[in-house]
């Protein structure tokens, strides 16, 4: 949990954001306008830089095809398209 009352961590997060933000904007995973496609390309983006570490932490990845992943073999291989 972060404290909103630490500036240097905020401002942390805010970078984060706005890269995340920055990233998300080249990723045609979905369909829709411009701010649908950015919003759900974060929250996308989000569930993998999150949900990962999770379920690795807390020892969820118990099935044999699933205990020696790392994040690099779960990554999808993102294209961006071109004109964009």
């Amino acid at each position: 949990m972060t404290d909103p009352d630490d500036p240097g961590l905020m401002s942390e997060v805010g970078a984060c954001v706005a890269n995340l933000a920055d990233i998300s904007a080249g990723i045609f995973w979905h369909k829709g306008n411009v701010d649908v496609r950015n919003g759900k390309g974060q929250v996308a983006l989000w569930s993998l830089v999150l949900g990962y570490p999770q379920l690795a932490t807390a020892g969820q990845l118990k099935k044999e095809d699933m205990r020696d992943l790392s994040i690099l073999d779960i990554l999808l291989t993102i294209r961006q398209e071109s004109g964009h």
